[in-house]
């Protein structure tokens, strides 16, 4: 009943002479704006385009190691009509022909011919007010690439109950350089920028920077790095305590010969042999001393043996001559 009704209303709401002033109305209203709208874009404006940069014909055997810029912003000054047809209904595209303007390593796109091709991109009578590069030199080589080996430069903390478990593992262990001849038999590496973090809870990848070289460019120009990053876990076992510096003739007896250790390890070595850990008692500390205990000293041990504490820390001793 409600939609019969609302119909029956609307079909007198169409009929009445108000609404048909209302559609004569709104047709002079919508003629006034398209001829608005078509007198006003015949006036003179100045708008600014992002101009995408093309370069074509260039020989396979060619790597640029100046990088050309992927678009140019530029400040146009025409007819509105030209602007819409030229900037606006379509995406402006400078294309530079390597061919005409490449000689000796190095392609030259001079302030002149730049202005000259946008005005080609946006018609002749187009007045090119500014843009964001006003000319280009882009350095070339036809030399093949070289692979170097990748040396990462990195410092990495880890939070308290975990360590840095290994050196960094890379995406890839090499690239390629390309530059002239002389430069590339120079190089036997290059370095990635430095990575640096800290407070690691687990193994983090970022991305790394190659260092640029001087009239050089790499492939790829950023690695990958991760850092492996595992949970302490505590592990204890008996080691062997050695004396040291006993003079010749005589000979020291420990009690006890072997002490525990309390150590954290990595979790991937838990079920891995006990590490070796060098641990000394000094035959000098004898000397001027009637406590009748020797200090055990902690030696060398592996980078990854944490924390490393010996129960108990000092033993007892009888010098037998």
């Amino acid at each position: 009943m409600k939609i019969d009704s609302l119909k029956h209303k609307w079909q007198q709401l169409r009929e009445s002479a108000d609404f048909r002033n209302a559609l004569v109305f709104l047709g002079f209203v919508a003629i006034a704006a398209v001829l608005w709208f078509t007198f006003a874009l015949n006036d003179s404006f100045q708008d600014s385009f992002d101009v995408e940069v093309k370069i074509v014909n260039v020989p396979d055997s060619v790597t640029f190691i100046t990088d050309a810029p992927a678009g140019i912003h530029v400040s146009v000054h025409d007819k509105g009509t030209d602007l819409l047809r030229n900037g606006v209904m379509k995406t402006p595209v400078l294309t530079i022909n390597f061919s005409e303007f490449a000689s000796g390593g190095v392609m030259r796109f001079s302030k002149s011919d730049l202005f000259s091709a946008l005005r080609g991109v946006f018609g002749n009578n187009a007045s090119i007010a500014s843009t964001s590069v006003d000319s280009l030199c882009l350095r070339y080589t036809t030399e093949p690439g070289k692979r170097v080996p990748i040396s990462v430069q990195w410092e990495a903390e880890a939070a308290s109950g975990f360590m840095v478990s290994g050196q960094p593992k890379l995406s890839q262990t090499s690239v390629l350089l390309f530059s002239n001849a002389a430069t590339i038999d120079t190089v036997r590496r290059v370095e990635t920028k430095p990575v640096v973090l800290r407070d690691l809870s687990e193994t983090a990848t970022v991305e790394a920077q190659i260092k640029p070289l001087p009239d050089s460019k790499t492939i790829p120009s950023v690695v990958k790095v991760t850092i492996p990053v595992e949970p302490l876990v505590k592990k204890e076992s008996k080691m062997i305590v050695t004396p040291v510096n006993v003079p010749a003739g005589e000979s020291v007896l420990l009690f006890p010969s072997q002490v525990d250790a309390v150590y954290y390890v990595p979790m991937s070595k838990f079920n891995e042999a006990p590490p070796q850990v060098v641990l000394t008692a000094d035959y000098t500390f004898v000397t001027g001393r009637h406590t009748g205990r020797l200090p055990v000293k902690i030696g060398s041990h592996p980078a990854w043996c944490m924390n490393l504490k010996v129960v108990p820390d000092s033993v007892e001793y009888t010098i037998v001559r």
